[in-house]
């Protein structure tokens, strides 16, 4: 299945969803739009989490079924991950089995293990949704081989990009592949949460450049830190960078704004739940990962009309943004031509203004519905195949 064409499936479906959380992220909140939107089709949807329902960040129709497992206890020693994990595949076998889904589909890459495993032997076939470039995507050996030797065994594994699916029938001959985009779909004009009044309070009057993202290593926003600290000092008076989300590397990027004399310049707020309210209030978008899989927050920001510079990074920036026409594409990890094309996007309003208008107008390719519809012929054609088995 190398590809999936757009028509509507005219059969609903009963489908079960099953990701680690709905804590944040860019996944998890595909999956929520997806959830929802399949679920108001007249679908009806299960969607199961390893976390508990309330840690959710995301909403949800009231239409979908939400089942949170309560399974992500820390462990601290191998044995114990592997006790962890057991349980995990057991729990989520009887929760499947409870329910009346005809197709599986599970997100990320450690679920998408479990999630398989788990439905050996249940006559629910398994759509396992990889979400991350995978040659570069940070994966402990033992991983590495579940991935090549387990989810590829799935009745279909669904990516992003094209490039992303090229590298799976490179490295995995045989595996059945088919390329489904993230759907772009932008809050409605809401009142902003506290977390986003902040940001627009503490920078008085500033022009935003706006990042948001998980604080990991793979989402370089140390490079990004370090590209904007090497504005002229007027830049760096009159614009300020805002890095939303939380994650492992907080305390290490606050580190590097300490370092680089950024403190009044840089501020890293945390999550907000209306960060559209704050893409609408931004001037630019910046994308600084060291490789994506298909950066949503993008698609987003574009939606948004607000001009975007990314790194060419591995994979993703450069299948959706069009250098000079819909956006500014630095080649990866070059911080010295981030910074040198940020400036010069600071300085050419009317050049945003072009690129905003241009990203706005090109989104609609994303649009939800017509990815819903080929997220419903994934469907149709999985349920006629028969199981692959391992």
């Amino acid at each position: 299945m190398a590809g999936v064409s757009a028509v509507v499936s005219w059969s609903s479906v009963k489908v079960a969803l099953v990701i680690s959380s709905l804590a944040g992220g860019g996944a998890e909140r595909v999956l929520s739009v997806l959830a929802s939107g399949l679920a108001e089709r007249g679908h009806q949807v299960w969607l199961l989490t390893l976390d508990r329902s309330e840690n959710d960040v995301y909403p949800l129709s009231s239409a979908v079924n939400r089942v949170g497992l309560d399974l992500l206890r820390p462990a601290h020693s191998m044995p114990a991950a592997v006790i962890n994990n057991v349980t995990r595949i057991r729990v989520l076998r009887k929760a499947l089995a409870r329910t009346r889904a005809e197709v599986v589909v599970s997100f990320m890459t450690s679920t998408n293990v479990l999630a398989r495993l788990a439905t050996l032997g249940l006559s629910k076939p398994l759509i396992a949704s990889e979400r991350n470039e995978p040659e570069h995507q940070s994966l402990g050996r033992a991983w590495r081989m579940l991935r090549r030797h387990v989810v590829s065994r799935s009745e279909l594994v669904v990516v992003q990009t094209d490039r992303i699916a090229d590298w799976w029938r490179e490295h995995i001959p045989g595996v059945d592949v088919a390329v489904v985009p993230n759907p772009v779909q932008v809050d409605a004009d809401t009142s902003p949460d506290a977390a986003t009044r902040n940001v627009l309070a503490w920078a008085d009057g500033r022009r935003i450049v706006l990042a948001a993202g998980r604080l990991v290593r793979q989402k370089g926003f140390d490079l990004l830190i370090e590209a904007f600290s090497r504005l002229r000092p007027d830049r760096e008076r009159s614009w300020c960078l805002v890095i939303l989300g939380e994650g492992e590397e907080r305390s290490h990027l606050e580190h590097v704004v300490e370092a680089r004399d950024c403190n009044d310049s840089v501020l890293l707020p945390g999550f907000s739940s209306t960060p559209h309210a704050l893409m609408r209030s931004a001037d630019i978008f910046a994308l600084s990962s060291r490789f994506e899989g298909m950066p949503n927050v993008v698609l987003e920001a574009m939606r948004c009309g607000l001009p975007v510079i990314s790194y060419d990074c591995p994979t993703g920036p450069a299948e959706l943004i069009s250098h000079g026409q819909t956006g500014v594409l630095v080649p990866a990890e070059d911080v010295s031509g981030f910074s040198e094309a940020l400036e010069a996007l600071m300085h050419d309003q009317s050049y945003r203004k072009r690129l905003g208008d241009r990203a706005k107008a090109g989104s609609v390719q994303w649009d939800l519905h017509g990815v819903l519809d080929q997220w419903e012929t994934v469907f149709d054609n999985v349920r006629r195949a028969p199981p692959p088995g391992l």
